[in-house]
């Protein structure tokens, strides 16, 4: 949700955040925003996408970012079919500047599908033991899968102490270095999601901030856009 703020707000790109954790995701949570059936319509009949659709589908949260995201009940099995992802991308992206994913690791077939969509994936790790398993499946399935998509390891909610693994122990381990490592801020993040509103909205000179800013810049390969430029929040104080 943050990476998808500072793509549209600071680099100024129209852009559509995806969440395709139909029943776990957090994103519309998040930015506390009120979102419809339209992502499970799309995925279960993809033939039903086109212009008019989408418009209904997507949450307009600023001038530059949309998102689409569900909160499907707990019911029954969510689990987005290949063809129907493929599909709605292809639409988002004929659409936007820049389309952020949020993809379920949950499904290897989903996540596969979504990487080949992708030029960058980032893989979001904590520095432990679990992480560092779970970091070397999901990078070998990539490697697999969606040979032709960046993969970026991305170390999450660093400490200022000691981690539970060393980064230089991990990335021994992990034969590979982390790519992108942001830091820990508890009490920031807790006041932008109770908030409902991005990081950037209650902190935009944390080093987290700035750091998710940078991680923005080096996947669109751009320099931030004026701040004059800064995106307006539709129907917010």
């Amino acid at each position: 949700a943050n990476i998808a703020w500072a793509v549209s707000s600071t680099f100024r790109r129209r852009s559509v955040l995806l969440d395709l954790d139909l029943q776990f995701g957090s994103s519309a949570l998040l930015l506390d925003l009120q979102v419809g059936p339209g992502l499970r319509e799309a995925l279960e009949e993809p033939e039903r996408i086109d212009e008019l659709f989408l418009d209904r589908a997507l949450v307009h949260m600023t001038e530059t970012l949309s998102v689409m995201a569900a909160e499907e009940g707990l019911d029954r099995t969510m689990i987005p079919e290949p063809q129907g992802i493929t599909a709605l991308m292809t639409a988002l992206k004929e659409r936007t500047e820049a389309l952020v994913v949020d993809a379920p690791r949950r499904d290897p077939e989903a996540l596969v599908t979504v990487a080949e969509a992708c030029h960058d994936l980032l893989v979001v790790t904590e520095l432990t033991l679990p992480g560092l398993r779970d970091t070397a499946r999901l990078l070998s399935l990539l490697e697999d899968g969606a040979p032709s998509t960046r993969a970026l390891v991305l170390a999450n909610r660093v400490p200022k102490g000691a981690p539970d693994v060393a980064r230089r122990e991990f990335e021994q381990e992990l034969r590979r270095p982390i790519d992108v490592a942001l830091p820990a801020d508890e009490k920031a993040v807790a006041l932008a999601a109770n908030g409902g509103v991005p990081l950037a909205a209650v902190a935009p000179k944390a080093r987290l901030s700035r750091a998710i800013d940078q991680l923005a810049g080096k996947l669109l390969d751009a320099k931030p856009r004026p701040v004059g430029l800064m995106a307006r929040l539709i129907g917010r104080g």
